[in-house]
């Protein structure tokens, strides 16, 4: 039986034991070809060139996540800054920070999740809060785009807050991103597993 070696896409096809090549707009199934590519989103004129290519497109390229590397208990709103990536195997390029400010590897959706955890050593109502800033000119200034508070009541209360938006990010070079967390009294200690996630949507 003669072998057939099928090219990246069906634009053109190798006749076998000939040689030649044949358009598939010119074969008698050409329009049947045609219309499998198009369903499969890899049509002869368009940007993939094969059915891998396009389903890869739309997989998750990048994935990573830091933490909150010490325990600090400072009051009021604080810049989260001693920081360090999780896992050392994170997917893709993986983000950039220096001093708590992240930078971005690529453009396009990006969602990001923050997770504050906290531990209340007095009695009282007192709060705990996460916050997620952006920035797009550098880091000149920043734009609150989320915040969340939760209240701890007695002493030895963990508290937790949970935070999740996703950032059109459109230049690499002037978006930024940083994190800060509230606590109103000196006395919650701010815990270590305080982490930050971010895994990117696809692109815009």
């Amino acid at each position: 039986m003669a072998s057939t070696n099928y090219p990246g896409s069906l634009d053109a096809y190798p006749v076998p034991n000939n040689g030649d090549t044949i358009s598939v707009t010119d074969h008698w199934l050409g329009p049947a070809v045609i219309g499998i590519e198009t369903e499969l989103g890899t049509d002869p004129a368009g940007t993939f060139t094969d059915v891998k290519s396009r389903l890869d497109s739309g997989l998750t390229t990048e994935i990573d996540m830091w933490y909150l590397t010490s325990t600090f208990t400072n009051s009021g709103l604080i810049d989260v800054t001693g920081v360090t990536r999780y896992w050392s195997d994170y997917k893709g390029s993986g983000m950039s920070q220096s001093s708590g400010v992240f930078t971005f590897p690529s453009t396009g959706y990006w969602l990001i999740n923050y997770n504050t955890n906290a531990l209340t050593q007095t009695t009282g109502s007192y709060f705990v809060g996460g916050y997620i800033y952006y920035s797009t000119n550098s880091g000149s200034s920043y734009g609150a785009i989320t915040s969340q508070l939760t209240a701890g009541r007695n002493n030895g209360d963990y508290v937790a807050t949970s935070a999740m938006v996703y950032i059109p990010v459109l230049n690499t070079s002037t978006y930024r991103v940083k994190f800060q967390v509230q606590a109103t009294n000196s006395a919650n200690f701010i815990q270590g597993s305080t982490n930050m996630t971010f895994i990117k949507l696809g692109d815009l």
